[in-house]
């Protein structure tokens, strides 16, 4: 079956990396990663549509905000230092989820 482009699901058995257009090259998640993944799946479920956004909007960065506001019991009257603490935890799950796809080291400092 055709998942993108030439990519099939015989690559996948093979355990092939898929290249999206030069932009990155993504691996399927292999067995010892399957639990971790499991818990990144929530980020990756949300669409455009879902969180409506138009065609112009960054999908990306819609999914952290969100993820941070929803992850707030009480986001109006969170703390800046609350805030950043969720949005340290949103970010280090980013990572790991895509040091798992990609098979790279991912690092980011919240400070800038």
């Amino acid at each position: 079956m055709k998942l993108y482009k030439d990519y099939t699901t015989l690559e996948i058995i093979l355990n092939k990396p898929c290249v999206i257009d030069d932009y990155c090259t993504l691996y399927p998640i292999s067995m010892k990663d399957y639990n971790e993944f499991q818990k990144y799946i929530k980020y990756i479920m949300l669409s455009k549509k879902q969180l409506g956004l138009n065609s112009k909007d960054a999908l990306l960065q819609s999914i952290v905000m969100a993820s941070v506001y929803f992850s707030i019991e009480r986001p109006f009257d969170a703390s800046d230092d609350e805030c950043l603490r969720i949005l340290d935890l949103v970010l280090r799950d980013f990572c790991n989820m895509f040091q798992i796809l990609t098979k790279k080291e991912i690092n980011y400092n919240i400070c800038g």
